[in-house]
């Protein structure tokens, strides 16, 4: 663990010195069968639960804090709140990640929606041009008919 925070530290000074003000670090542990970092590692080695795994990069994070290596640091809400963001739009977008695979089926959601909507407003249109032709039909039917009618009540 000292290792790769020493690393990642240093990494971090590097592209410091290259004029980077802000980078993104993405905390999410890899699926079952996946592999990070090296793209390999042993199959017993236990892969870190999502708390765990933040917990390991803010303890990483303090400390180059601490070497004033990094200005400052925050989750994604923080940021977002702190920049009054307005829209989703607005938010950083990484591949992969847990907001924008939430937000694509959120979106793939609301049309599905909005189709199904329209759909039903195109049937519930036919279905008044229908009743409205029977109910034409039925009003010519009981002209023709009323004269009998009245008749027939009239006697």
């Amino acid at each position: 663990t000292a290792v790769y925070h020493e690393i990642l530290i240093g990494y971090l000074e590097y592209v410091k010195k290259l004029g980077y003000v802000t980078g993104h670090i993405w905390a999410c542990p890899p699926s079952e069968g996946d592999d990070y970092i090296f793209h390999c590692h042993p199959p017993d080695q236990k892969i870190p639960k999502p708390k765990r795994l933040q917990e390991w990069y803010k303890k990483m994070l303090d400390k180059a804090f601490a070497e004033r290596i990094i200005h400052d640091y925050k989750d994604i809400f923080k940021q977002a709140t702190e920049d009054r963001l307005t829209s989703a739009k607005e938010l950083p977008y990484f591949e992969g990640d847990f907001w924008p695979n939430v937000l694509e089926e959120s979106i793939k959601e609301l049309e599905q929606e909005e189709e199904e909507r329209k759909k039903e407003e195109s049937t519930a249109a036919t279905e008044t041009i229908e009743v409205t032709k029977l109910m034409g039909d039925v009003a010519t039917l009981c002209e023709l008919c009323e004269p009998q009618i009245l008749s027939i009540q009239h006697n």
